[in-house]
């Protein structure tokens, strides 16, 4: 085992995280639409996740699987939730029927480029340091990407970020314990569609957008 091999992921992750430091400013500063900027924003995640992900992490999908990961994810969001958030200050603009379509869409590409970045490249690169630290790693620097991506409109609380890193603690375990990046990438949708309800359909914390560029929890 080469010793520098515990290096590359974290080079990786340093690249995703540089880059999305950098083109916020340039982005806001083109005439790419509110779709094309977050494709763009969320790319190299998604590029170096593809190009480190292979079939095994695909296997065929347990049906009963699927169905524990549904309700336990529910469960755990729906315990989220029941925060109180009522001091959160999110910018949610109005959709119509075409833009809610795109969001959906986003949110799907979010997750995916995130899942195969953290959970199958990321968590497998450090699985020879053993699952617990290979696990804790990870889902610390999936917080962080969060916090120092400064992309956000909205104000983090202390409990967005336990949140945050409790979902990628499952989410990461999802992955060592069945090796199928499946069952994380819907957990991971239940998460944040339970989210995107609450903003967009709920309208829990609809404020104005002038001016605003990103929402995380879009």
């Amino acid at each position: 085992m080469s010793n520098y091999k515990i290096l590359f992921p974290f080079i990786s992750y340093g690249i995703a995280l540089l880059f999305q430091l950098r083109i916020l400013n340039l982005l806001k500063k083109t005439k790419f639409d509110y779709y094309q900027t977050h494709i763009i924003f969320y790319f190299p995640l998604f590029l170096m996740g593809m190009l480190n992900t292979d079939r095994s992490a695909l296997k065929t999908v347990n049906f009963q699987v699927i169905i524990g990961t549904i309700l336990l994810s529910s469960f755990i969001t729906f315990l989220f939730n029941l925060l109180d958030t009522k001091n959160v200050t999110v910018c949610v603009s109005q959709l119509d029927n075409k833009n809610f379509l795109y969001r959906i869409l986003l949110i799907i590409y979010y997750v995916i480029s995130e899942e195969l970045f953290f959970r199958v490249y990321i968590l497998t690169e450090l699985s020879f340091i053993g699952n617990y630290y290979s696990i804790m790693i990870t889902s610390i620097l999936f917080v962080f990407l969060h916090i120092f991506s400064s992309r956000s409109n909205l104000r983090y609380k202390w409990y967005s970020y336990a949140a945050q890193l409790i979902m990628s603690i499952i989410w990461c375990a999802l992955m060592v314990y069945t090796e199928n990046i499946i069952y994380s990438i819907i957990s991971h949708l239940i998460f944040n569609f339970s989210l995107f309800y609450e903003l967009y359909v709920l309208k829990k914390y609809n404020k104005d957008c002038s001016g605003n560029f990103f929402n995380d929890y879009e």
